[in-house]
């Protein structure tokens, strides 16, 4: 029962963390792409919700009381995983707050304003951004956008990036 718990806290703390960087992150001024949400991971989420909620009218019928939380520890557990998995996989783009861009063939990443140098056209639809990401260190970071939103996004940028 205390690794369920001790699960479910880091569980809670990815889940507000990915929470708030959607909060903060504003509205999207400009959506890129959207990665696809697998079935696998949606009939593992739905699943894992039918299996609380059915523990939890069991236990108010008194049909069983071992184990109980134990069972609803682990289900909370994976549908907090499948909340944070999913608020990962949402657009790609530029919101007000920042940037998300593809790190990973998995996750989504936000990165700040603040944290942005700079940021050059390598094509007609692919911007390049160099972003500090800890003492001294410069990433790259590319984003793909439409060819047509070009003169757009680059109007934003430069109003973004030169405050």
């Amino acid at each position: 029962m205390y690794f369920w718990s001790v699960l479910n806290i880091m569980a809670s703390y990815f889940l507000l963390i990915s929470l708030y960087q959607r909060i903060y992150a504003g509205k999207f001024i400009i959506k890129t792409k959207r990665k696809k949400i697998s079935l696998f991971y949606t009939t593992m989420l739905v699943l894992a919700s039918c299996s609380v909620i059915i523990s939890f009218l069991y236990y108010l019928e008194g049909r069983y009381k071992d184990n109980y939380i134990t069972y609803n520890l682990q289900g909370i557990f994976w549908i907090q995983m499948g909340i944070t998995y999913f608020l990962g996989r949402l657009s790609l783009g530029i919101a007000k707050g920042g940037i998300y861009s593809d790190v990973n063939s998995k996750f989504s990443h936000f990165t700040k304003w603040d944290k942005i140098k700079s940021y050059k056209w390598i094509s007609d639809n692919v911007i390049r951004f160099e972003t500090l990401m800890g003492k001294d260190s410069i990433s790259n970071i590319e984003l793909e956008v439409n060819s047509e939103q070009k003169e757009e996004v680059d109007k934003f940028l430069k109003e973004k990036l030169l405050k």
